[in-house]
C-alpha cells in the first residue's frame, strides 16, 4: 500500500473504533500498537486516574536528526456522542458515516495525520528537530485530558494542534476564555394543591434569573448561555430546589468578568424577589490566547501552509481546544485546519483530499525553518 493510501487506511480504522470521551481505550491502543510496531515508543500518563476515565494521554518523544526548535504536534482521541459503532464510508470524495453517528473526524483526522507524520519521519531521511506528539483524551468534555497532562518529561517551544474544523490552511491564532457558571436556588417545599402559599418555588426563582440574563451572542468577542435547568420532585410539590448551569466565553477577560458578574446579579435579584436562598459557583474552564501575526508559531504555520501550495487564513475561534491549555502552560501553540465539516452532527464529513493536504502542512511544519533562529518571538 502506498504511503498516501496508508494515511486514509489509518483514518478509516481509527474512525471505526469507539472512543467517546473518557472511554478512549480502543483508539489509544490502536495508536500505541501502530507506532510501537514502527519502533516509536509511546508513553501513557496517569491522567485517567484524575479524570475518572479509562485512558491516559499518549506522549511520543521523537529525537531529531538536526538542530532546531523542539516542536509539539497534538490531536485528541475522543469523540462526541453519538459516536459508537461508526461505519466510515467514502462517498463522492468524502469520508462520511454510513449510519446515524458522527464520523469522528473531529479529531481522528488530526490523530491520523500525526501518526502518518511520525511514521514518515522515522522511516525516511527527512531532516527534523526534536518532536513531541501528544494524543490527548477527554478534550470534548472540557479539555480535561490536556489539563491533567504530564508536562514534566518533554518540552516544546512551539505547538501545532491539528484540531480545527476549518479548511486546511486555516490557522487559529485566537481563542476565548471560558467560565462555567451555576446557581443553586433553595426554597421551601409545600403541597401545591393544599397550601401552595406555604412554599417558595426554587424553579420560579431560576426562571426569573434566566429571564433577566443577557444571553446568546453579546458582541463579536463574547457569548453566554444557560444550558441546563434542573429542579423539582413532583408536579404536586412546590419545588424546594433548582439549579441552572451554563457558561460564558469571551476573547476579553474583562468582558468575561463583567458578564459573569451580570449573571450572578440576576440570580441575586431573582432570589430576593421570590424569597429563596441562592449560591453561585464559578469555575474557569480554560484561559484564552491571542498570538500576533508575526509570532514565531504563527509565522512558521504560515510558511508551511504556503509551501504546501495553500492559502494561509488567520482567524479566531469562538470555542476552546487543547491549544488553550498548551498556551496556558507556556507553549505558544496555534490550531491548524484539518478540513472536516459539519462536526458534532451525523452529517459530519471529511474530504479525502484534506487528509493529504493536512499531512503536507504537518511535514513542512516538522522541517526546521529559518524562524528557528528566534525571529518573531
Amino acid at each position: 500500500m502506498s504511503e498516501t493510501g496508508r494515511l486514509l487506511r489509518i483514518f478509516l480504522e481509527l474512525a471505526a473504533l469507539d472512543s467517546p470521551s473518557l472511554n478512549e481505550r480502543a483508539a489509544a491502543d490502536y495508536v500505541i500498537r501502530t507506532l510501537t510496531e514502527a519502533g516509536i515508543p509511546v508513553k501513557e500518563d496517569d491522567a485517567a486516574i484524575s479524570i475518572n476515565g479509562d485512558t491516559g494521554n499518549l506522549i511520543v518523544n521523537l529525537p531529531g536528526n538536526v538542530s532546531g526548535k523542539p516542536i509539539l504536534f497534538a490531536a485528541h482521541l475522543d469523540t462526541v456522542e453519538p459516536g459508537r459503532g461508526v461505519e466510515p464510508v467514502i462517498k463522492d470524495g468524502y469520508v462520511v458515516s454510513a449510519g446515524a453517528t458522527v464520523l469522528g473526524a473531529d479529531d481522528k483526522a488530526g490523530v491520523a495525520v500525526i501518526i502518518e507524520l511520525l511514521l514518515r519521519l522515522v522511516g525516511g531521511d527527512l531532516p527534523y528537530a526534536d518532536i513531541t506528539a501528544i494524543f490527548t483524551v477527554a478534550e470534548e468534555v472540557g479539555l480535561i485530558g490536556a489539563q491533567a497532562l504530564d508536562y514534566s518529561d518533554w518540552q516544546a517551544d512551539l505547538g501545532f494542534v491539528f484540531d480545527d474544523g476549518g479548511p486546511v490552511g486555516r490557522i487559529t491564532t485566537q481563542a476565548p476564555y471560558q467560565d462555567h457558571f451555576s446557581c443553586k436556588f433553595i426554597g421551601q417545599a409545600a403541597h401545591a394543591g393544599l397550601e401552595p402559599e406555604a412554599g417558595r418555588s426554587a424553579i420560579r426563582a431560576a426562571a426569573a434569573a434566566v429571564t433577566q440574563m443577557s444571553l446568546g451572542r453579546l458582541d463579536d468577542e463574547t457569548t453566554a448561555n444557560i444550558g441546563t435547568v434542573r429542579g423539582g420532585t413532583a408536579i404536586n410539590v412546590v419545588p424546594a430546589e433548582a439549579e441552572i448551569s451554563g457558561e460564558a466565553r469571551s476573547h476579553s477577560v474583562d468582558k468575561l468578568t463583567t458578564q459573569i458578574k451580570h449573571m450572578t446579579e440576576a440570580c441575586a435579584v431573582a432570589a430576593k424577589a421570590t424569597g429563596v436562598e441562592y449560591g453561585v459557583t464559578i469555575r474557569r474552564l480554560y484561559e484564552g490566547f491571542d498570538l500576533a501575526a508575526n509570532h514565531a508559531a504563527v509565522a512558521r504555520a504560515r510558511v508551511a501552509v504556503k509551501e504546501a501550495g495553500l492559502t494561509p487564513m488567520l482567524g479566531k475561534s469562538g470555542g476552546g481546544s487543547d491549544t488553550n491549555i498548551f498556551n496556558a502552560h507556556g507553549i505558544a501553540a496555534v490550531n491548524i485546519g484539518v478540513g472536516y465539516e459539519k462536526v458534532h452532527t451525523p452529517d459530519e464529513r471529511l474530504p479525502v483530499s484534506a487528509l493529504n493536504e493536512a499531512l503536507d502542512v504537518a511535514m513542512r511544519l516538522a522541517a526546521p525553518q529559518k524562524s528557528d533562529n528566534g525571529a518573531g518571538q
